[in-house]
Parts: C-alpha cells; sequence; structure tokens
C-alpha cells in the first residue's frame, strides 16, 4: 500500500476523514433550518387568514387572500420536504462513515453489522431506536474516555419527537375542514417546525463533535487518514 494513502488498518476498514462531510452536513441542516423558519412565517400567515376566509361574512378578497396564504404555505411544506431529502442522503453518507471509522477504534465496539447504519433508518418500527442506539456506539468507540452520550440522547429525543409531532399535524391538516380544526393542526406543525429547528441544532452539534473526536483520535493512530 503506498504511503501516500495509507492510515490505520483493523480488518477491512481504514479511518477515512469526516471534517468536510461534517461541514457538508452542517450547511444542509442550516438550509433546513432556514425552510423551518419560512414555513414558520408562512404558518403564521396562513393561520392569521383562517378566521376571516370561514366567516359567514367571508369576503371575496379574505377567500382570495386565505388561497394566497395556502399556496405559500404549501410550497414551504415542499421545499422542507426537498431539503429533508437532501440532508438524509448526505447524513447518511457522513453516518455510514463515521461508523466504519468507529470500528477501526473498536472492533468489539459494535452489535450490528456496518451497513445498518444506513439500512436500520429504513426499517419501520425499529428505526424509532436502533439509528440511535448505533450512533451511540460510534460516540463510545470514539470518545475520547468515558465520555457521556448525552449530545446523542437529546438529539434523538428532539428528532423522534418532531418526526411525531409533525406526522400528527401533517394528518391533522389534511382532515380539517372547519375553521377551528384548520387553525389547531396548522398550530400543531408550528411546533413541529420549532421542534425541528432544535433537532437542526443538536444533529450539527453531534456531527461536528462526533467528527471531531474521531479526528483527534486519529492523530493517536499511525498514518495520515486516507484521502479515498
Amino acid at each position: 500500500m503506498s504511503a501516500s494513502v495509507s492510515g490505520p488498518v483493523l480488518g477491512l476498514f481504514a479511518l477515512r476523514p469526516l471534517r468536510r462531510l461534517a461541514m457538508a452536513v452542517c450547511a444542509a441542516l442550516a438550509l433546513t433550518i432556514a425552510a423551518d423558519l419560512f414555513s414558520i412565517y408562512a404558518g403564521l400567515a396562513a393561520r392569521s387568514q383562517v378566521g376571516p376566509a370561514f366567516s359567514d361574512t367571508a369576503s371575496m378578497s379574505a377567500l382570495l387572500d386565505w388561497n394566497q396564504a395556502q399556496l405559500v404555505y404549501s410550497r414551504a411544506g415542499s421545499a422542507q420536504l426537498l431539503l429533508l431529502v437532501v440532508t438524509a442522503c448526505v447524513f447518511l453518507v457522513w453516518f455510514s462513515r463515521a461508523r466504519r471509522n468507529g470500528e477501526v477504534f473498536a472492533l468489539d465496539g459494535f452489535t450490528r453489522k456496518p451497513g445498518w447504519a444506513v439500512g436500520s433508518w429504513f426499517v419501520p418500527v425499529a428505526n424509532l431506536w436502533m439509528p440511535y442506539r448505533i450512533a451511540v456506539e460510534i460516540w463510545r468507540a470514539s470518545s475520547p474516555g468515558r465520555t457521556s452520550p448525552t449530545l446523542v440522547n437529546a438529539w434523538w429525543a428532539a428528532w423522534i419527537t418532531a418526526s411525531l409531532v409533525s406526522w400528527f399535524g401533517g394528518q391533522s391538516y389534511g382532515r380539517a375542514e372547519e375553521a377551528d380544526a384548520i387553525e389547531q393542526a396548522v398550530s400543531v406543525l408550528l411546533l413541529a417546525d420549532v421542534l425541528d429547528i432544535a433537532a437542526a441544532v443538536l444533529a450539527m452539534a453531534f456531527v461536528w463533535r462526533l467528527s471531531g473526536m474521531q479526528d483527534a483520535k486519529a492523530t493517536h493512530a499511525q498514518g495520515p487518514l486516507t484521502s479515498l
């Protein structure tokens, strides 16, 4: 193996750098936060138009304002969905690499094969806890000592809560026909956006901290990280 690409190797895996991927994940999460903020703005605007549009004396202007507010809110949701897909793709690449790096640090520190770092997210019900367990194992393998996975716990709790609230709000909004039901559904979706922002901030902290721990731990191993 060439000395220019050699790195610490154990089993089938060699350490690979995470910093650039971490920057890409954080950039995608920052855009997600921006989309959430826009959704909050659009949601508040839409909710303010519900009363005038659904009153017995609703004017044509009020109905047009409501339709326009709905359109903007729908576009905000589309932007959120697009960024969710983009962020998920970049995050999974980072998460998979972090998992493989973790096995170099602690060969016996994992209960599942590396492929589950991606596959676990797509298993119904199990995806509520399995990715979290993998994240904790990566954290423990990468930490310099007995560092508590508090950041992992906070990120996962925020992510799951935001996802469940968003699902419930989306279901309620899709079924709502009366003014009160629409306002309540939008309020739930607004809460979901706030929780999603919190989850995104915690995810950025988790990604950056874990990448830093792996980089620091790699400096104690022989040879530079492979750039492949």
